[in-house]
């Protein structure tokens, strides 16, 4: 699996805005595609299928996109990757906008369930669950986001919708 690499391999200033913005557009392809696949894979009917294909979609089945996600592309360094994107929203597409928006929002207000290293730890939780919205807790995203917000009324109409909801 490629993206991960190109991903975590991405340095700030070793690559154009356009480069960043095809990465994320890649990303974001990438997991509309594996979403879609879970959804087929999870309705599929299962008479008219022969002994291989049934076996893929079972396989395929037990894939957990949620999962993938969470372990293999949002990490500290994904999440400034956006960062470094959204703090050129001005330069960017209205489409680009929306996927970086659309990425941070998904991905990291997903619940996830959280596993303690012992009974003990889950025992004094109220909720075992919790979000990956800490991620965004970075100063230089703070920075972009209240640039934005300071930025909002002279930002054209398509732009203000997708940055200040």
């Amino acid at each position: 699996d490629k993206l991960p690499q190109l991903l975590s391999k991405w340095e700030p200033g070793t690559t154009t805005r356009e480069y960043l913005a095809d990465l994320v557009e890649v990303c974001h392809v990438q997991l509309k595609l594996l979403e879609t696949n879970e959804a087929a894979c999870r309705s599929a009917d299962k008479k008219h299928q022969d002994a291989t294909v049934a076996k893929k979609q079972e396989s395929a089945k037990d894939f957990d996109v949620n999962s993938y996600i969470r372990k293999r592309l949002l990490s500290v360094h994904s999440i400034f990757l956006y960062s470094q994107l959204l703090g050129q929203f001005e330069q960017n597409s209205v489409t680009t906008n929306h996927r970086v928006v659309a990425f941070l929002k998904n991905r990291v207000s997903k619940q996830v369930i959280f596993q303690p290293d012992s009974d003990e730890e889950l025992s004094s939780l109220p909720n075992p669950t919790v979000t990956l919205q800490p991620l965004l807790y970075q100063f230089s995203m703070l920075r972009i986001l209240d640039r934005i917000l300071n930025t909002g009324p002279s930002l054209p109409e398509e732009q203000q919708k997708i940055l200040v909801p």
